[in-house]
């Protein structure tokens, strides 16, 4: 909220001033986010390495996030497997990660199941549970179980390229319906669907009353 509304409001801000500075936030927010998109679709990033699924992000998703994503497979090159345990389709690997804090070198521990049937892949970093992202530690056990393809489930939609931003939709006074015609079409479908909610909502209660009076009667 803060990221949304700095240098636009502060603590003197009036009630008044705010709705009108809520607007021209939201006004500067679409304009970036429709850049963003025309750049998207006239531009690739490039992939840093040879690796399938880094493409397969590449496909998906957006500059933006496909960025942390490429973080992750550079940061593979630190990692090495220093065990696995096999049990059925289950894999458990000891995944070691050297790393470099006030110049002293360092080696940290991270487990990593692999489901073969499955392709399922978890991490004790649990980077993909807090971020959404696939972690480096991941991407070396795929890359060690010759995995090709990621399954859809950590591609998420909200950062795919083809999503479309609900709040576009949302009405404001920097809007034009003749330069918008989805927010008039929007509106109207809305109100549509409004009303056939009423109506069911009223026939629902209709139907449990004489369901109710049933039961009472026998």
């Amino acid at each position: 909220m803060n990221a949304f509304f700095d240098g636009y409001i502060n603590s003197r801000t009036t009630l008044q001033e705010f709705v009108k500075q809520y607007d021209n936030a939201l006004q500067h927010k679409t304009e970036k986010e429709t850049q963003a998109d025309f750049t998207l679709l006239n531009t690739t990033l490039p992939c840093g390495s040879q690796s399938l699924i880094e493409r397969q992000f590449q496909k998906h998703y957006t500059h933006a996030k496909f960025t942390e994503i490429q973080s992750e497979f550079r940061g593979k090159i630190n990692c090495f497997v220093d065990g696995v345990v096999v049990q059925d389709n289950s894999s458990l690997y000891k995944v070691m990660e050297d790393s470099i804090y006030n110049e002293i070198r360092e080696e940290r521990a991270f487990m990593v199941t692999f489901q073969r049937d499955t392709m399922d892949v978890n991490c004790s970093c649990l980077l993909f549970e807090f971020r959404g992202i696939i972690c480096r530690h991941c991407v070396c056990v795929l890359a060690q179980e010759r995995v090709t393809e990621v399954p859809a489930k950590y591609i998420l939609p909200r950062w795919c390229k083809s999503v479309r931003r609900k709040h576009t939709y949302i009405r404001a006074t920097y809007n034009n319906n003749e330069k918008d015609p989805h927010i008039e079409r929007y509106d109207n479908l809305t109100k549509t669907f409004g009303n056939i909610a009423e109506i069911a909502c009223i026939r629902c209660a209709i139907h449990w009353v004489h369901v109710t009076a049933d039961i009472i009667t026998q």
